[in-house]
């Protein structure tokens, strides 16, 4: 029998991620090396923006939940733009669609959780 929920109504905290599909979060430096390696140096004005941002997530959060919409507005478009993730050979997806299984072998049973992605970059 399989069962599609969608994942926002779903699984609405990293608590319940950690628990349904047994991730951890890790501070292993091996972990997506692609992001930290061969990178030029931040300058500083960078450093203060990157502060900024963390700020300003960190004080809206701490208020209460927070929608995907400010999350995008206080934290992901201020990232990419400072990235330069707007610009070739760079390209934008908004709302691209994924989909996670997870199969109870012993009770015959699957349940897939499907969602989007609100921003992947290519």
């Amino acid at each position: 029998m399989t069962t599609t929920l969608a994942i926002f109504k779903h699984v609405t905290s990293l608590q319940e991620i950690e628990t349904k599909f047994s991730a951890q979060q890790t501070t292993s430096g091996g972990f997506f090396t692609e992001w930290y390696e061969d990178l030029p140096e931040i300058t500083e004005l960078e450093k203060e923006r990157c502060d900024r941002i963390r700020e300003r997530y960190l004080y809206h959060r701490h208020r209460g939940h927070i929608g995907e919409g400010i999350v995008n507005q206080i934290v992901i478009t201020p990232l990419l733009e400072m990235a330069k993730l707007y610009d070739l050979p760079f390209d934008i997806e908004s709302e691209y669609p994924v989909q996670i299984e997870e199969i109870e072998i012993e009770e015959d049973k699957e349940v897939i959780y499907q969602g989007k992605i609100d921003t992947l970059v290519i």
